[in-house]
């Protein structure tokens, strides 16, 4: 700053001069050509690159991802009640990711089993706790808007998709 100028004001050496008062009309302020929108703030990032972060942050959590197949912005699982008859929000909700994977071995409350070669995975938007799921050949049923997935145990966790 020069000698005789503070910030946000002009000093003439009496009285100190008000900065100009800001334009009440915004859509006169900026010409359409210079607006910037979300998108052309984060244009830089293709969709190469959004596939590459998502693939880094599963990996975290399962080193044995090859490649993700399909994603859906978001997903809600609900859970099969067999004793009332009805679904139930089991507390994921969030990004659903299907993927490809490495052969491994999952360990179950029967003991140690093949890991499928797909799996899906919703980052939960609720809580720390992800929902991971194996896809092991014809446990897997497509209704609408449904993934309906047969667990080991004997009851169904669908996977309610939207997008």
């Amino acid at each position: 700053m020069q000698n005789g100028q503070r910030a946000g004001w002009r000093w003439s050496g009496q009285q100190p001069l008000a900065p100009p008062a800001p334009l009440t009309d915004r859509s006169t302020a900026t010409p359409a050509a210079s607006k910037k929108t979300f998108f052309h703030e984060w244009s830089f990032l293709n969709m190469d690159d959004i596939t590459a972060l998502n693939l880094r942050v599963l990996r975290r959590h399962n080193p044995n991802i090859l490649s993700l197949i399909e994603k859906s912005s978001y997903c809600v699982v609900y859970r099969f009640d067999t004793v009332n008859q009805s679904w139930t929000k089991a507390g994921y909700e969030g990004t659903l990711f299907i993927y490809s994977q490495r052969p491994h071995v999952v360990q179950t409350p029967q003991g140690e089993e093949q890991g499928g070669e797909y799996g899906f995975c919703v980052l939960n938007r609720l809580t720390l706790d992800n929902f991971w799921g194996e896809i092991n050949g014809g446990d897997i049923l497509l209704e609408g808007k449904f993934i309906i997935r047969r667990s080991l145990i004997g009851g169904t966790t669908p996977l309610a998709w939207t997008g």
